[in-house]
């Protein structure tokens, strides 16, 4: 055979390419068989599954090999003499004429005096961000290849987090040092008051001997307003998300060494710029965000809104900048990412982030549900490994939460951001809910993430599915997603 197919990505690959012989080694470090379920184009020489189309007119013959060029005959050699020229005579070199020395002598520069070092600004002394060991546990770290972990792996992830848990319990249960007592100050406010007495009777006696002046009109003195400090902090997530995004649209040196020297916690910038690389991190711009607008206005305080994919928390920033007062529920899963949540969304009441062990959105056992939610928005990653349609996960499960809610208000609405759901669409119009294309294995698989029968399935549609608009914005580069907006009873 000259063919397999790669396990990992299910391509048709050759065996003496080097995706081919990693596909073999792999087989034969896992004890699994080789599929040869390919064939070899004869035209083009690539290989092909024997199920596609293109394998199918392979395997029948409609498909011969290409023509082999006609070779070009050698033109006729030619038996008249060509004369050959003489050579031209070199012309005779010309003297050199020497210019003239400049009357007066022009001075050297002199050398330039070596600067003062400016002294280095003192670093902060903010305590570094905790380090995780496992920040990316889908991928191999030897070739960089996606792989399942393995249920070792969790029971150890499970047992870390166990453990920081208990540590901040017993923080928590130390007790705390009893503060210093005050000194009594009774004595010199006593004598504090007798001094403003004594100043004020001496006033009194000048102005009795003086004679009377007409005072002048006070001058109010300007108040400037104090600075809101939730706008201070929004506009400090705002800074973060814009930075982040000048260096995905450009990825230059200069781009990385700019963003290094502006935020003192280095490990940490580059952990959210490796998890854009590795773990389809692309966050939403509030430019595409800003089609939303006129679907928020009728939010109020009773609504209950989820965002379990914030990433960077774009789309939170969107809604507490266009005065959303409504309770907002965010976690990430990236445990790194799920900490910066935390930080910069602490002083702010309408808004709460989960914990990372509960921030895997597709595990019934979290019950996302139960936090009756009436909204939700969704930027879910696209892709995972060789699943092209990971995001056909979240969109069901998100019905499916909103289906499941206890929330008072009737009308629930889920706001998506994935790639074209149907093949025939334009921006704000309605489509139907059954032309989304999934297959039958994405299909059984949903229903068996959900735990739901095939009624039950039938019994997620929503009531109206309308595509608000299409955004190349994501993240500074050119990555196409569509915003969608659906109502569910």
């Amino acid at each position: 055979m000259d063919c397999i197919i790669n396990p990992l990505t299910k391509r048709a690959v050759k065996i003496n390419s080097p995706a081919g012989r990693r596909a073999l080694k792999y087989n034969t470090k896992n004890n699994l068989k080789d599929s040869h379920e390919c064939i070899i184009n004869p035209r083009t020489g690539r290989a092909i599954k024997k199920d596609s189309p293109l394998g199918r007119k392979i395997l029948k013959g409609l498909i011969p090999e290409a023509k082999a060029k006609p070779k070009l005959k050698p033109l006729p050699k030619t038996t008249r003499k060509i004369a050959t020229l003489k050579p031209l005579p070199k012309p005779a070199p010309k003297p050199a004429t020497l210019k003239p020395l400049p009357k007066k002598l022009i001075p050297l520069p002199k050398p330039a005096t070596p600067k003062p070092a400016t002294p280095k600004p003192a670093t902060s002394t903010k305590p570094k961000r905790k380090e995780f060991s496992m920040i990316f546990p889908y991928y191999d770290n030897k070739t960089n290849e996606p792989r399942i972990k393995s249920k070792e792996e969790e029971e150890a992830d499970e047992r870390f987090y166990q453990k920081l848990l208990r540590e901040e319990e017993e923080q928590k249960k130390k007790p705390k040092a009893s503060p210093k007592p005050k000194p009594n100050l009774s004595q010199y406010k006593q004598l504090a008051k007798i001094k403003d007495f004594a100043e004020i009777q001496k006033e009194k006696m000048a102005k009795s001997k003086s004679p009377p002046s007409t005072p002048k009109p006070a001058t109010p003195k300007p108040t400037t307003p104090k600075p809101d400090t939730k706008y201070k902090q929004l506009a400090k997530i705002e800074e973060f998300i814009t930075d982040t995004e000048t260096y995905l649209s450009k990825k230059s040196t200069r781009a990385f060494n700019a963003l290094m020297k502006k935020y003192d916690d280095k490990d940490f910038v580059k952990a959210v710029l490796e998890a854009q690389l590795f773990s389809d991190l692309y966050p939403t711009s509030q430019k595409c965000l800003s089609h939303y607008k006129n679907y928020i206005r009728n939010f109020d305080d009773g609504d209950i809104i989820i965002e379990p994919t914030a990433g960077l928390g774009s789309i939170v920033l969107w809604l507490l900048n266009n005065k959303v007062e409504s309770k907002i529920i965010t976690t990430d899963f990236d445990p790194i990412l799920n900490d910066y949540l935390k930080e910069s969304f602490d002083n702010i009441n309408n808004v709460n982030v989960l914990s990372h062990i509960k921030s895997n959105y597709l595990k019934l056992e979290n019950d996302f549900h139960r936090y009756n939610p009436s909204v939700i928005f969704l930027n879910p990653p696209f892709t995972s490994g060789g699943d092209k349609k990971y995001y056909l996960n979240f969109l069901f499960k998100a019905i499916y939460d909103l289906k499941m809610s206890d929330h008072p208000y009737k009308e629930r609405q889920l706001f998506f951001i994935s790639t074209q759901l149907t093949k025939s669409e334009s921006d704000g119009d309605t489509f139907n809910f059954d032309e989304i294309i999934i297959s039958k294995n994405k299909k059984a698989e949903i229903k068996e993430m959900l735990n739901i029968d095939e009624d039950e399935y039938e019994d997620l549609r929503p009531l109206q599915s309308t595509r608000v608009s299409m955004c190349r914005d994501f993240a500074g580069t050119n990555v196409e997603a569509v915003l969608y907006h659906m109502i569910i009873y």
